[in-house]
Parts: C-alpha cells; structure tokens; sequence
C-alpha cells in the first residue's frame, strides 16, 4: 500500500499544492504584463544591479495570491479537522494578516522605495504581531538540554522573524536563487512537519511551496519577473513562522537543530556579510555584491548550474534537518551543515576570506593571553585578504607598501570594493595598533577615496604620529599618490574590460552563427576607453 494509500488526506495537501502552482502561474503571467504599468520594474544601474534589461517586479504577489487561493479551495476540500488546526493551531488568520502586511511593505519599497529604518520598523512590528497572536516560545532545546530563554525571549523571537525576512532578501540577488533555496526550504519543511505529526504545518508547507514553484517557472534563467522585496520579505516571514509551529515540543519549547540546518544557507551568507563587511572596516549595511550567489556564479559562470549547485547544497542542509527528526539526533543536523560548510570553503566556492578574517581576528583577541612576542602562534599583523574576483591587487599591494614605505606610516588601510567588476580586497599593513598613541591629538589619520571615471572603488587610509608642520606636506603627498593608485587600479579595469570586449565580440559573432549573446554587454560599456 503506498503512502498516499494509507493517509488519503496526503492527496488532498498534494491537489491544493497544485492548485497554489496554477494560481501562482496565473497570477505572475498577469504580473509580467501589467507591472511596468504600476511603477514595479527593476531596472539596471550598472553597479549593483547588472541585468541586461528593465524587469517587472511584484513576484511576492504572485506567491502570496497563489497561496490564499489554494488555502480558499481547502477550506470546502479538507476535513473539518484540519481546518480548525490551520486556524487554531497555526494561527492562520494572523499569518494571512502579517503577510499581507509585509507584501504591501514590500511593493510600498519596489514601487517607491522606502529608507532601512522605515523598512525595519515595519518589519519589527510585523514580528510583534505574531508574537502575540501565538508565534512564540519561551525554551529551546539542543542535544538534549533544554535552555530557559526568559525575559530574552521575546527579543529572540523578534530577531528571529526580523533576521529571517533580511536573510531571504540578501539572497535574491540571482534569476531563481531565492526561490529555489525558498522552494527547497518549504519542502523540506512540509517533511519535518509530517514527521512531526503537525499535518497543518505540513499543509501549509507544501502549498506554499506550490506557489513559489509557480512562480518560479518564471524566475527561472532568464528571468521575466523578479521576487522583489515583497517577495523575499514573504518567504522569510512565512518559512521562519512555519519553522516555529513545525518545530515546537511540548508548552513553548523549540527544537532548534532541525531550523537552523534548514536555515543554513541564508545564515552562512548573513554570518559572512558582517564578518567581511565589520573586520574590513566597512559598515555591516554597506552593499557589495560578494553574497554566496555572487561568488558561486562567478566561480561557476552558469546561472543554471548555480541553480544546480545550490539547490544540491539545500537539499544537503534539508536532509540533516529532516533526519535530525527522524532519528532524533541533532548532530544528524549539525553533520550536514558542517558538509556544507567544508564543500563551499574548501572548494574555494565562498567564505574562504571571510574565514581568515575571522580567524586572524580572533589571534589578535587572544594576543594579550600569549604575549607579543608569540610568533609561532600569532604571525605577523600585516594582512591581504583577497576576497573576491581575480584581478592581481596582491601585485598593487606590494608596489604601494614599498612606495610608501619611506613615509613612515604607522599603519596603511587599502580597501577595495567594485560591485558590478565582482572585485573586493583589503589590505592592512603593519596593523599593530600598540604603536599608535591612544591620544588623537598626537597621531593623524588620512583617507582617501579612490575613484576611478567618478565611480568610488575604494578608499586608502593612513595613520601614523604627528609631527608639527610636516603633517600638512606629508598628507598632500599622500593625496598625491593616491592618485597614483587610482590611475594603476584604472589600468587594471580597462585590462579587464579588454577581456570582456573580446569575448563579447567573439560571441557575439559567435551568435550570428547560432551560438548565445554575449553575457557583459552591459559591463563593456560601463568604462570607455
């Protein structure tokens, strides 16, 4: 007897998953042709948003119908049973209002755009919402014990709705990423639920997931239409809700191994961001274009084998989450992640320089403990991380620290961040912050931006002691040879976009011949020559 022989209720969830994948497909078909008429398109900026042509927004919408739609349809299909579950168990009302809410945020952003602030309020008070109404817990448990949260709970809730909206939004950088890792995260959802017993966490699992499918027919390489904010802001909202009904034991205590192993993929790329962004001396909400999407995509140079590689590595995470369950082991969830993690560093496929920043900066956090002196353990200060793309700034770095070297410096910053080249390095050099006076009255800091064609690339920063009227020399001469540095990271571009150039001619005559356009159009155009 098969499965959905022996629990006829399985085929009803299974129909209404097809009925939210026919709404969803409905409903973004519409959304293609009218969006451009509302004000939601996307359109290319040459510096973080690098796609070829002006595309609509308002995919979130889709989702969002093609899941009311379905769960409309089940109310008359399903049993009565189940129905009073979703409503009372899952607190579906209150979930319906709270993604309604932040689809509206959403396309209030896409369409207009609002300020971080406002955005976060929003979403804060979204979160607040459904802590009130039923989406809490007070414990979680992990291996075994079982941890009090008390009056920090709620802020951890609170974190972890706002944390799990910004997580999915940071990814939809990619045609399909953020919705292959939504639709994969949903299923594997629906499977923990089932094998948790909540049948209505599973129902709603799975028909969410019909949605996104449905969407996703259009998202897929090349995309016709986007996810937008409303769209990312949704999937997080509603598989971070999902996660804490299907996860819950017992009176408000949350199993966390199995969420966090179906939430690896978000969280490594979130964890990675502060960490490259905070030890580089950038702010955590700077933008850069370094997130995993970016970085597997330039290491795979298919969008379609990017769909490939990280719907395979969700599947990992899915299948440690699932098996934690199962066979009651949180470390089945902890080997997975730990897989996953090994595959992308060693594989130098993402967080390789996000590891060594982390690493370097927790040496220099036990300095004190060893002593100075300690080489063996602590190495030198001096530190070239390159993070992202190809080009040899190792080479830059080396010629600017013997040019300057007769300066004197204390210290010298080089950092580099080119979103739409895929480029980011960042130099600190000799970093031994012992030798500056604590008092800034006796030491001095210069930074320069670095501008190549009036796009900012970067910043250069120097400190050292001050010395009376030789400072002013000393910092002209440091704006002088920034220059210097500016016009070499120039060179470095234009040999760049030479590259590009001949590999768009060649495809492009490669296309007269049947062969695909050329794939950086818009990049050959971006730094004339």
């Amino acid at each position: 007897m098969s499965f959905f022989q022996r629990d006829p209720m399985l085929w009803q969830i299974l129909i209404l998953g097809v009925v939210a994948f026919v709404s969803a497909v409905g409903t973004t078909s519409l959304l293609c042709l009218h969006a451009a008429r509302w004000g939601l398109v996307d359109k290319p900026d040459g510096h973080r948003k690098t796609h070829a042509r002006a595309t609509p927004l308002g995919g979130g919408l889709a989702v969002f119908i093609g899941t009311v739609v379905s769960l409309l349809v089940g109310f008359g299909l399903l049993d009565r049973q189940l129905v009073y579950e979703l409503e009372e168990q899952l607190s579906l009302g209150p979930l319906a209002v709270a993604s309604l809410a932040i689809v509206l945020v959403g396309l209030v952003d896409d369409r207009w755009g609002l300020r971080g602030r406002h955005k976060l309020a929003a979403q804060i008070a979204v979160a607040l919402f459904l802590v009130a109404t039923g989406f809490y817990f007070q414990r979680v448990g992990l291996f075994g014990w079982t941890f009090d949260l008390g009056i920090f709970a709620l802020p951890f809730v609170v974190f972890w709705f706002v944390g799990a909206m910004n997580a999915v939004n940071l990814l939809d950088g990619a045609d399909g990423f953020a919705g292959t890792v939504g639709l994969i995260m949903s299923l594997g959802l629906g499977w923990i639920a089932l094998a948790s017993g909540r049948l209505e966490a599973a129902l709603m699992a799975f028909v969410f997931a019909g949605a996104l499918l449905g969407f996703l027919v259009f998202n897929l390489p090349p995309a016709k239409i986007f996810l937008g904010d409303a769209g990312s802001m949704l999937i997080g909202l509603v598989i971070g809700a999902i996660s804490i009904k299907a996860s819950l034991r017992g009176v408000g205590t949350l199993l966390l191994a199995a969420p966090l192993a179906l939430w690896a993929i978000p969280i490594i790329d979130v964890l990675a961001a502060i960490i490259r962004r905070s030890l580089t001396g950038r702010s955590i909400y700077s933008t850069d274009r370094a997130h995993i999407h970016h970085r597997l995509l330039e290491k795979l140079g298919s969008n379609h084998l990017l769909l490939f590689v990280i719907g395979a590595i969700s599947l990992v995470c899915a299948g440690g989450a699932l098996g934690s369950i199962v066979w009651k082991s949180d470390w089945m969830a902890v080997l997975a992640v730990g897989c996953v993690l090994c595959i992308l560093v060693i594989g130098d496929l993402f967080g390789r320089g996000e590891l060594y920043l982390l690493l370097r900066a927790l040496r220099r956090a036990v300095r004190p403990i060893f002593g100075p002196r300690d080489r063996f353990l602590l190495g030198e200060d001096e530190l070239a991380v390159h993070i992202q793309g190809s080009l040899d700034w190792q080479g830059l770095w080396d010629e600017m620290r013997r040019d300057l070297q007769p300066f004197g410096l204390a210290r010298v910053r080089l950092d580099v961040n080119i979103p739409w080249l895929g480029e980011s390095f960042h130099g600190l050099w000799p970093g031994a912050s012992e030798e500056l006076p604590e008092s800034d009255s006796k030491r001095y800091l210069v930074t320069v931006p670095l501008c190549v064609h009036k796009q900012k690339v970067g910043q250069l920063s120097c400190e050292g002691h001050r010395n009376g009227e030789s400072d002013k020399l000393l910092a002209a001469q440091l704006f002088d040879y920034a220059r210097v540095v500016e016009q070499r990271i120039g060179e470095m571009i234009e040999s760049v976009q030479a590259a590009r150039t001949l590999t768009s001619l060649v495809r492009v005559g490669s296309a007269e011949r049947g062969a695909s356009r050329g794939k950086y159009p818009q990049l050959v155009r971006k730094f004339p020559r």
